[in-house]
């Protein structure tokens, strides 16, 4: 392995589900360095969940800011933070409603 060549942490490419130490192929200071998986070839970001070491989809049109694994936990968070919401919340607008309804009938 050439040592010269710049790599990222350790971590699970989104595409092969390998565990490697990505290529970095383009520099950023405000934004994610471009990555390349070595065993795959295809683009990777650093997932942006503070803690995460795995990798995120890159591609020409669009990035991912998570990793699949951290992806599906915030769409599992807020799935069940909307049931709850709606659970909790819907019946006291309901109520709401049917008073205001209920006032200006009389």
């Amino acid at each position: 392995m050439n040592e010269s060549v710049k790599r990222k942490s350790k971590g699970r490419c989104p595409f092969c589900k390998k565990k490697i130490r990505p290529i970095i192929i383009e520099e950023n200071t405000l934004r994610r360095d471009k990555c390349k998986c070595p065993a795959c070839n295809e683009i990777i970001y650093v997932c942006r969940i503070f803690g995460c070491q795995n990798y995120a989809k890159g591609s020409e049109s669009y990035d991912d800011e998570c990793c699949p694994k951290c992806a599906k936990g915030i769409k599992n968070t807020i799935g069940c933070l909307s049931k709850v919401i709606l659970l909790t919340v819907g019946p006291i607008i309901a109520k709401k409603i049917a008073n205001e309804i209920s006032n200006n009938k009389k």
